[in-house]
């Protein structure tokens, strides 16, 4: 890990060590554990403009949930084309298997 990124986790871990609520807390270190390197150092550059404790933790969970949001919204599109791929798969094997079955 270089030592930018390690410093960002750090940076991070620590705004999120702040929070009292246990299970909000373990929340938000498993979202941060999720983020990308980008999506991390983004996080602490907005995290860092904030002007006192409250506002980074806001910052910080607002931002987390964003980013939670755009990623369900990705894996459900990703599900429903999945989906889409089997059905259209299904019906072409039933379109020629009806059709095998004419021509004998």
């Amino acid at each position: 890990m270089p030592v930018a990124t390690a410093q960002v986790v750090a940076s991070l871990g620590s705004t999120a060590s702040q929070i009292i609520d246990e299970k909000k807390r373990r929340e938000i270190e498993t979202a941060l554990s999720r983020l990308s390197t980008d999506e991390q150092i983004k996080l602490n550059q907005k995290i860092a403009r904030g002007q006192s404790q409250n506002d980074r933790l806001n910052i910080l969970a607002t931002e987390v949930t964003k980013i939670n949001i755009e990623k369900a919204k990705e894996k459900s599109k990703k599900q429903t084309r999945n989906a889409l791929f089997i059905v259209g798969g299904s019906i072409v094997v039933l379109v020629a298997v009806i059709l095998l079955k004419r021509n004998k």
